[in-house]
């Protein structure tokens, strides 16, 4: 037993164990000396045995046990290949008839001394963003107050700090608070230059995010990174903690702000109590209770329940406070209560992880719960958060229960936002009920009409009115030679009835061939142009073909070119044997007397040729004044006065000759007009 006179003495000596030694020699003073004021590394040469005291094994003798197993004994074998150290179990043992070990005060018993440093025993965690710098404190302390193994003052040991681990330059650089231009170098640096660990003398640092990085470094890294500073602490005497300490570095990218607080009365009546936070970006919206998301300082929550809206792409969280009492209210006082985020609950940027919680505090509250949050003519919008004025088609109406946007009644309109009332629609135009939108008065369409102003509905025109145009407030009488009601159209088109058509001027005319118009704006087969009666026949149809009846007929298809130059044939003699009959009269009449009639008949053809310019006259120009005659006078005319000493070539199917013949067809042609000519 240590410290007694004989193997069975009952008094001990009362002493500190800081570690238990085992030399297989003895050694002398000078080597005694050399070590008795530091720990040993366990592989000195002759040294057996070695069990330093930790800081388990000093909290373990603090509990008054009469026994403690230290905890990091090693033992040396130097038997084996390679020589090695195994755990080796040392138990130290306090007096046996001691009351309580240690007992000092009798001289008996023990205790054991710590390694001289208590070191956290879990990793600190600091963190900071990318454009904000961060100071921190090393922690350590001697709490046995020794130097050495002497006892000393009160106070503690100055300790220092061994950076074992620190930053890489990419996620920024280290400095002491004690000296900003010394910069402590990373394990890279220390390794090229062959550096040791650094030892400081004081516990503050600063870190600098991203300084060492360059852009395209910080751009890989995301605009965030993570790194670890390991340290182990060492007193005056130069003794080492038996373990190391950790604090976790954390370079967030900047996170959400906490901008405003704003007091609101949505009802705009006093009726409701509304708390809306601004955040600085979108949020990613936690569920948390609001009384562990926010943390007030010059105020209250109370216990009266809270519900809580994130709107406005999570940038707005709207806090409704329930009625309460005086008792159990929330006490929130504008211009002094402020708000706080609590950064446990990890409220980030949307999306984004790796941006640093937010623990802004806010400015003081602003506004007030007995002032209306919007002006007259908006109302507040749940959905966004903020005041939206009265959309176009409602106006602003204020009731007990609050501030409401009301829909414009049948037959009214809003034109413009924040309308107070509604306007009536005048005539020709109308407003459903229940209609979508209400910011202008529908208007009457065509074959309808609206005859009273605030009307909610139109009128269909009834059967013999019709009107073509929007907005009218009456319908107009059916012209003559119209149709206004018809399959497919009530009142709202006028088209000609058959046998008629409407001119460009709007009014209503018989047809030249009344066949071709059978109404409502269409043409026969082979007509075109309702506008102009339908009178033009379209590509490939002709009216020529029975000559003397052109304008009376429909158009009929084209003849063959076969059939058309027979025409052109006969044509051309018949006319050829005219004009040699009418030749031989004259030299006739010229010889003889009795030959007169010749000339009275040339005389005769000539009147004729120039009464042919009647022929021009249509059927309905004769009407006014030949009633049902005109059209047998037309062709008595047409039969009598277009055949003179030329060419009739009314006879000939020009246009479908011309439309239809190759250059051989065309060629032809002109011969045999050319031969007409000559004749």
């Amino acid at each position: 037993a240590l410290g007694a006179s004989d193997p069975w003495a009952s008094a001990f000596a009362a002493m500190y164990i800081a570690e238990v030694r085992i030399w297989e020699r003895i050694r002398n003073q000078s080597m005694l000396c050399s070590t008795m004021q530091s720990r040993l590394k366990g592989d000195e040469d002759g040294l057996l045995a070695y069990a330093p005291v930790t800081a388990s094994d000093y909290n373990t003798a603090r509990l008054g046990v009469r026994s403690v197993a230290l905890s990091s004994g090693k033992e040396y074998q130097a038997t084996t290949s390679p020589a090695e150290l195994r755990a080796l179990a040392v138990v130290v043992t306090c007096s046996v008839d001691a009351a309580l070990c240690p007992d000092f005060e009798r001289g008996v018993g023990f205790t054991v001394r710590l390694s001289p440093f208590d070191l956290p025993p879990v990793e600190m965690k600091v963190s900071t963003t990318t454009t904000a710098d961060i100071t921190f404190q090393l922690v350590g302390h001697d709490p046995d107050n020794y130097v050495g193994h002497l006892l000393a003052s009160s106070n503690e040991d100055a300790i220092k700090f061994e950076l074992l681990d620190v930053p890489t330059s990419q996620c920024g650089h280290l400095y002491t608070t004690a000296d900003a231009s010394f910069r402590i170098p990373d394990l890279a640096v220390r390794q090229q230059y062959n550096l040791p660990p650094t030892v400081i003398d004081t516990p503050g640092l600063r870190f600098k995010p991203f300084e060492g990085a360059s852009a395209a470094e910080k751009v890989a890294m995301g605009g965030h990174c993570k790194a670890v500073i390991r340290y182990r602490a060492l007193d005056s005497l130069g003794l080492y903690s038996n373990f190391s300490a950790a604090v976790e570095l954390r370079v967030w990218r900047p996170g959400v702000q906490l901008l405003a607080v704003e007091a609101l009365d949505p009802s705009s009546v006093g009726a409701q109590r509304l708390l809306r936070l601004s955040f600085s970006s979108e949020t990613s919206a936690v569920a948390a209770d609001v009384r562990n998301l926010l943390q007030i300082s010059g105020g209250s929550w109370g216990s009266s329940p809270i519900t809580e809206r994130w709107v406005n792409e999570s940038r707005t969280l709207l806090l409704q406070l329930g009625p309460g009492t005086a008792q159990n209210g929330p006490v929130l006082v504008p211009g002094a209560t402020r708000f706080k985020v609590n950064p446990a609950v990890s409220l980030r940027t949307k999306s984004d992880s790796n941006s640093a919680p937010c623990s802004s505090l806010s400015p003081p509250l602003m506004g007030s719960f007995v002032t209306a949050a919007c002006l007259p003519g908006s109302v507040f919008n749940p959905t966004s958060g903020v005041c939206s004025a009265c959309s176009e088609g409602t106006f602003w109406s204020l009731s007990s229960l609050g501030a409401t946007c009301q829909p414009c009644p049948g037959g009214r309109f809003a034109p413009s936002q924040s309308s107070f009332s509604c306007l009536g629609c005048e005539r020709g135009r109308y407003m459903p009920k229940n209609y979508t939108n209400r910011s202008a008065c529908l208007v009457a369409t065509p074959g309808t009409f609206v005859g009273v102003a605030n009307a909610t509905h139109a009128e269909p025109c009834l059967k013999g009115a019709f009107t073509n145009r929007t907005g009218k407030h009456e319908c107009a009488a059916c012209p003559s030679h119209a149709e206004c009601h018809f399959p497919g159209n009530s009142g709202s088109r006028v088209v000609a009835e058959a046998g008629y058509f409407q001119a460009p001027d709007g009014s209503f005319r018989r047809c030249r061939v009344p066949e071709a118009c059978p109404g409502r704006g269409v043409c026969a087969e082979g007509s075109k142009d309702s506008t102009l009666g339908c009178y033009p026949c379209k590509p490939g149809w002709t009216r020529s073909v029975g000559a003397l009846l052109h304008d009376s007929r429909k158009c009929t298809k084209c003849p063959t070119e076969e059939i058309a130059n027979v025409i052109v044939t006969v044509v051309v003699v018949a006319s050829a044997l005219l004009v040699i009959y009418v030749t031989r009269l004259n030299i006739a009449a010229a010889r003889h007397k009795s030959c007169l009639h010749a000339f009275i008949l040339k005389l005769l053809l000539g009147h004729l040729f120039m009464m042919n310019v009647f022929t021009m006259l249509e059927d309905w120009e004769l009407e006014p004044g030949f009633g049902i005659t005109a059209h047998a006078l037309r062709k008595g005319m047409v039969w009598i006065l277009t055949w003179d000493g030329m060419l009739p070539l009314q006879f000939i199917p020009l246009e479908c000759m011309s439309a239809n013949s190759d250059a051989a067809g065309v060629g032809r042609l002109w011969e045999a007009l050319g031969v007409a000519v000559a004749c």
